[in-house]
């Protein structure tokens, strides 16, 4: 774990980028949830020029403040020095689903915008599948480092090296 000290600063980059990305994409659902209840209550406009949009934007954001979330936490353990977990590879599993059904989603998704007569792109990692099937692979790679941990006689604590 010589090289661990060098990458400290870059995990510590990246950790805030997951937590204001969090931040950020919980700011996004509470601005859609008030902004669909106030146009529903208040507004004139038609239903599919406003409402779909930002049902979109809050399954955008869900989807944005779920990553972050799980990233964060990946984050977390490999600056503990203890990547090779359960929890691990059940984040790692739960990103690479939730990369698979967003590339079936976001279809869905780009179909409510172009309905309406806002102009919204809603934005998706390319190729949403593919990296979610690579999220899975993963997440088997990082069960089988807990198995052989495990093996090892090693609890999966950080070792201090």
């Amino acid at each position: 774990m010589e090289n661990f000290g060098k990458m400290r600063i870059s995990i510590k980059l990246v950790q805030w980028a997951m937590v204001y990305g969090g931040l950020l994409a919980f700011i996004g659902i509470i601005i859609s949830v008030f902004s669909m209840v106030g146009i529903l209550i208040y507004g004139d406009e038609p239903f599919r020029q406003v409402v779909l949009p930002y049902t979109a934007f809050l399954v955008l954001s869900v989807v944005l403040l779920v990553v972050c979330i799980c990233l964060h936490e990946l984050v977390s353990s490999v600056q503990k020095g203890s990547p090779f977990t359960h929890r691990n590879a059940d984040l790692l599993r739960l990103l690479g689903w939730v990369f698979i059904a967003g590339s079936f989603i976001n279809p869905l998704l780009e179909r409510l915008v172009a309905i309406s007569t806002i102009e919204i792109e809603p934005y998706s990692p390319p190729h949403g599948l593919i990296t979610g099937l690579m999220l899975l692979v993963l997440a088997l790679v990082f069960r089988h480092g807990v198995y052989l941990q495990d093996r090892a006689g090693h609890s999966g604590d950080a070792e201090q090296s």
